[in-house]
């Protein structure tokens, strides 16, 4: 029993050190990380036509929600 078992770890042990090998040899790198020239900034401009827009498309959404839920209480009164 204990030299089943002892086979058993050993053939486990063989096939974790061979996956671990096969994940390392398929890492390459490509380029090296260089800085940027300049300084990144945010686009104001994007960043609040973007907020306006999911704005308006949230609060219409609640508008068809509440006209939609009183419209239901309307009903079932």
């Amino acid at each position: 029993m204990s030299q089943e078992t002892y086979l058993t770890l050993v053939r486990k042990l063989d096939e974790v050190r061979i996956s671990s090998e096969d994940i390392g040899n398929q890492v390459q790198i490509v380029s090296h990380a260089t800085p940027p020239i300049a300084p990144q900034r945010p686009n104001w401009l994007q960043l609040v036509v973007v907020g306006a827009m999911a704005g308006a498309l949230l609060s219409s959404a609640m508008i068809v929600l509440i006209t939609w839920q009183r419209q239901q209480v309307a009903l079932s009164s």
